[in-house]
């Protein structure tokens, strides 16, 4: 994919709000564009390089999140689908939750491994209007 120079424009604007630095990767089919802008340590001013790595730890999880509810309100997929059904084989026991139960919305019952009791959820949830 050629180089979106777009890119680069907005990736410096992030940086130009006071962001000490921000990279960006993407992907498509079998090319790869990697953009950096800025500083990877800003008492050494360093720059970033495009082969910098970063820790995101558990940030990934409030990412994947969001994106998975995104694709379930496009009905992209659904809660109650398995892992095997978009990466066959990836995950051991894929078609299963890990309570032995195959489906794995937060409304269906679940029994704890460690005291075997049956959780429900109390529903409606109400917000104030």
């Amino acid at each position: 994919m050629a180089r979106d120079r777009l890119i680069d424009k907005d990736i410096a604007a992030v940086v130009a709000t006071g962001v000490p630095g921000a990279t960006l990767l993407v992907r498509d089919g079998g090319s790869t564009n990697k953009v950096v802008s800025g500083l990877a340590e800003v008492t050494s001013k360093t720059p970033l390089k495009v082969d910098d790595r970063f820790r995101i730890g558990s940030l990934a999880k409030t990412y994947v999140s969001v994106v998975v509810l995104q694709l379930v309100d496009e009905r992209k997929l659904g809660l109650d689908d398995s892992i095997d059904k978009y990466v066959p084989g990836m995950v051991p026991n894929g078609p299963r939750s890990p309570s032995g139960s195959s489906s794995t919305t937060p409304a269906a019952s679940r029994t704890t491994r460690s005291t075997r009791r049956t959780w429900r959820p109390t529903w409606p949830v109400t917000w104030p209007t």
